[in-house]
């Protein structure tokens, strides 16, 4: 036992003194490394800015992952650095993974000796997918106070305001395929939150009616008239299914299962797809006496174009029409302030206020002037962004001119000076009141 236990100290003392060698070896390389490659963007973000507070947050993660029976082999320190590189260069995790595994200076960067295992695409996820749903914006806040450290001036700029499209991945579906994606979403969750089989077997032929019969001739081969009867078939077999399993939602033995509050959420969604492009008549009896598509007028609003991504509406700016989100951004002439995205049919203006009361809850401090273009000209996105920055920012704009379509006085009919307000007839009022009507 003496021999054995001399030998496995012998063994140990080998393998670290061959893992101190070859950490002094890894690091004598980066020096030379760096000292070649100084103006490289990841040599000049690594020298700048510290991660140790983003993982302190992360912390929690730990828990969750030891959780699991896992073995924790990568710190906390290596997963933030390979977050920030993937969303940095806009990789994918399996594009992260790779350059982890090649690339030196992405080595550098996130912490990992020459010699030492790198994460593959799936610890990437799963940690990134941990930091979206519990610190979803602490390294952007982080970074930026930062970078508020070695340019303070940042902090009272003026800020510039615009928005722009964020195109959705999903693919462009006919109205058929979906109202047939969202009614296969929503029957795989009514199917998950049944206990027995005998309600699945009930309304499997409703469910089939929706997604068409075998020998059903492909859309693009069908003439319009044949493309349109289709549409209005299934969507009538739609609402058939829709009623069934709301009738079954609240006898469903397991109403705290997560494939129930799916289930809801897609009953929802279809729905709305319903309301917003159809127009149906009963008859006495509860059944479907006729349906139509609706007119222009009569669609509704923030329609729903995708089961793939129900998130994602139209975007009409103009005369473009994109698909996915519209995206507000906040910057100075140096650095974004602050982004965010919201649903494509959100009016530009609506995003305006949640800019600056992101960066009064996350930064503490907000622009003295928001300068934006003409989507923000009225009097209800004006006091918004005041009442958002606690009267500390003013958005400028130039006012929408309503009074060519109103015979009523409009807001650019009166100035307002330090003497008080003058109306279109010269006369001036110094005081101000709520007029009670």
């Amino acid at each position: 036992e003496d021999v054995i236990r001399d030998r496995q100290a012998r063994l140990v003392g080998s393998e670290m003194c061959i893992r101190d060698r070859l950490c002094a070896f890894s690091e004598h390389i980066f020096v030379r490394l760096l000292a070649e490659n100084r103006d490289h963007l990841l040599v000049r973000i690594g020298r700048r800015f510290n991660l140790d507070e983003m993982a302190e947050r992360c912390r929690p993660y730990r828990l969750y992952d030891g959780g699991r029976g896992v073995e924790a082999n990568y710190s906390l320190q290596q997963l933030v650095g390979c977050v920030l590189v993937k969303r940095l260069f806009n990789w994918s995790g399996r594009k992260t993974a790779e350059r982890l595994a090649t690339d030196m200076v992405v080595r550098w960067f996130t912490g990992f000796s020459l010699h030492e295992e790198t994460p593959d695409h799936t610890t990437i996820h799963r940690f990134e997918s941990w930091v979206m749903t519990h610190e979803p914006r602490a390294l952007f806040t982080l970074i930026l106070q930062q970078i508020d450290e070695d340019f303070p001036e940042e902090k009272t700029a003026i800020q510039f305001g615009d928005t722009f499209a964020m195109r959705t991945r999903a693919a462009d579906p006919t109205r058929t395929d979906l109202l047939r994606d969202t009614a296969q979403r929503l029957w795989n969750s009514f199917a998950s939150a049944t206990q027995g089989p005998n309600q699945v077997t009930a309304l499997l032929p409703l469910f089939q009616a929706v997604m068409g019969t075998d020998d059903e001739r492909p859309s693009f081969s069908l003439s319009p008239h044949e493309r349109d009867r289709l549409t209005l078939d299934t969507a009538g077999a739609a609402l058939l299914l829709l009623a069934a399993v709301a009738a079954c939602a609240n006898s469903l033995t397991r109403p705290f299962h997560p494939a129930y509050a799916a289930m809801q959420s897609w009953m929802a969604r279809l729905q709305k797809i319903l309301t917003d492009e159809y127009v149906v008549q009963w008859d006495e009896r509860g059944a479907v006496q006729s349906i139509r598509f609706c007119t222009d007028k009569e669609r509704g609003s923030y329609r729903i174009i995708s089961a793939i991504d129900p998130d994602a509406t139209l975007r009409i700016h103009g005369n473009s029409v994109d698909r996915g989100y519209n995206v507000s951004v906040a910057a100075t002439a140096n650095f974004v302030r602050e982004i965010a995205a919201a649903t494509g049919s959100t009016p530009d203006s609506v995003g305006i206020a949640p800019l600056i009361r992101a960066q009064l809850e996350h930064l503490h401090v907000v622009p003295p002037k928001l300068v934006y273009d003409q989507a923000g000209g009225t009097p209800k996105t004006i006091a918004d962004v005041l009442e958002a920055g606690q009267g500390r920012t003013q958005l400028v704009v130039h006012m929408v001119d309503y009074n060519p379509n109103r015979t009523r006085f409009g807001p650019q009919d009166f100035s307002l000076t330090e003497n008080g307000l003058t109306c279109p007839n010269g006369q001036t009022a110094t005081r101000f009141y709520r007029s009670g009507s």
